[in-house]
């Protein structure tokens, strides 16, 4: 019998059956995490925070406290179209964990003359009167004049163009007093995470400083409950995620006068493009 256990075929098949046991008690320590752990990585609708990291209603600890927060050199630049109940939603994510006073700008890029659109808009600027935040928070809403056309990609394409110049080189004619050193790009239908604005307060001086980034996300695919377990972890991608991202002034002077006319998300994967700099995304999803 020992004979047998020690011929090397049995060897073989014990040993690789002892990797699978171990391998599966593994997974069934990352996936089936008690529904304690699972509550302690939710906070406000499904997106993994946590108090380690400070967050824009006062808490403290963690890489948060350790950056300065967002300034008016940071605008945070919606683009929106016909979808006035979304946008209404992403503004009110905005303005509820918005830092305040000398925080981020938020701009507004209506794609057409959608009247629901402007009425939203112009209902949020009345409510920032209305609660005397307008010396805290810089509100502008821009209008960009549709091309006509037949896909939709070539319209997005031609509208990120005009609204991305328009902040960085136009930004004085848009109400913008502190040039733009970098934007923060939102769509209509995007949520924001609590500590949303720290995120990017955060990751700002790896943006700024290490040539090898190119932007930085607070998407990612795999950042949901039952996958994403540390949420102060970053993680370095060669593949842009978007939905909610930064990118600097500097990265636009490199890739604005060669936009494309459609497809942008897909050519800005492009090896030509990305000429091997990579992008930050999050362990867990702020957006």
């Amino acid at each position: 019998s020992r004979s047998f256990l020690m011929h090397p075929a049995v060897v073989l098949v014990l040993g690789v059956a002892a990797v699978l046991v171990v391998s599966s008690v593994l997974a069934l320590n990352l996936f089936l995490s008690s529904e304690a752990e699972q509550a302690a990585l939710l906070e406000a609708s499904q997106f993994v925070a946590s108090d380690r990291i400070v967050n824009s209603t006062g808490s403290a600890g963690g890489y948060g406290s350790l950056v300065p927060p967002l300034g008016l050199d940071t605008p945070i630049l919606i683009f929106c179209y016909k979808r006035q109940e979304y946008l209404k939603r992403t503004l009110e994510g905005l303005k509820k964990y918005h830092p305040g006073n000398g925080g981020p700008p938020i701009v507004v890029s209506q794609d057409g003359d959608d009247v629901f659109v402007r009425q939203v808009s112009e209902e949020f600027r009345l409510s920032l009167l209305s609660d005397d935040r307008t010396d805290q928070l810089t509100y502008v809403h821009m209008n960009h004049q549709q091309v006509p056309t037949e896909n939709g990609y070539y319209a997005l394409a031609q509208h990120y163009k005009w609204a991305l110049d328009q902040v960085f080189l136009e930004m004085a004619q848009q109400g913008l007093d502190v040039p733009p050193a970098r934007v923060i790009i939102l769509e209509e239908d995007l949520d924001i995470a609590p500590d949303f604005f720290d995120y990017f307060a955060a990751v700002t001086p790896l943006l700024d400083t290490d040539r090898e980034l190119l932007a930085a996300s607070a998407w990612n695919d795999n950042g949901q409950i039952g996958l994403a377990r540390d949420p102060e972890r970053l993680l370095r991608s060669d593949f842009f995620p978007g939905l909610g991202w930064m990118m600097t002034a500097a990265a636009w002077k490199e890739l604005g006068p060669k936009w494309p006319l459609a497809y942008w998300d897909d050519w800005l994967r492009e090896p030509a493009q990305r000429r091997g700099r990579h992008f930050i995304r999050p362990e867990g999803c702020r957006t």
